[in-house]
């Protein structure tokens, strides 16, 4: 059987990491996703100002909705910070993986060299 040229542990090594770069992308995204409501609604918060002035009914409408969608924009946010976390912990797990196979490689190759 040919023999590799990658140590043990090196492809779960990279699994890891890109499973980590995932889990800091969803954590990012989560971010964003919280900070951009907060910019929207002073726009629309001015903008309904403008088309509404003088109908306290409809202003309390949109009050209803903004908080709906803030509520929307909230949830979002925390799925991607649950898949973040879930994530990094199989980022772990594969990282224990790894050294795992990098433990057995080591005595293999102990036991290889002793023939």
């Amino acid at each position: 059987m040919p023999k590799l040229s990658r140590k043990g542990g090196q492809n779960i090594r990279e699994l890891a990491l890109r499973r980590r770069v995932k889990a800091v992308s969803n954590f990012i995204a989560a971010g964003f996703i919280v900070v951009i409501p907060f910019f929207l609604s002073k726009t629309f918060d001015s903008l309904s100002r403008q088309i509404l002035s003088g109908n306290p009914s409809q202003s309390r409408i949109i009050s209803y909705y903004s908080t709906i969608f803030y509520i929307l924009f909230m949830l979002m946010a925390l799925g991607l910070i649950a898949n973040g976390a879930f994530l990094w912990k199989r980022a772990n797990h594969a990282d224990q993986g790894a050294k795992g196979e990098e433990d057995i490689a080591q005595a293999v190759s102990i036991l290889e060299s002793q023939g």
